[in-house]
């Protein structure tokens, strides 16, 4: 049976896949320009934000690697 533990750092490591490939397809918009209905400027943001979205699940993680060490 799946520990707890193991389904945290499960949902962990897909929320951290996740936010990579939006982090990299936000980054690949920037570059081309393909805003769509929104400004650069806003676009930009949504990159920054995700950039911190992704950090804190990295944190998360190594949270979770630490006490399944323990």
């Amino acid at each position: 049976m799946t520990t707890i533990k193991d389904r945290a750092r499960n949902k962990a490591f897909s929320k951290i896949q996740s936010k990579q490939r939006h982090l990299r397809q936000l980054e690949y918009d920037i570059e081309r320009k393909n805003t769509g209905a929104v400004t650069l400027h806003e676009l930009e943001i949504c990159f920054d934000v995700a950039k911190l979205e992704l950090n804190t699940w990295n944190y998360i993680m190594k949270l979770i690697e630490l006490d399944y060490e323990a």
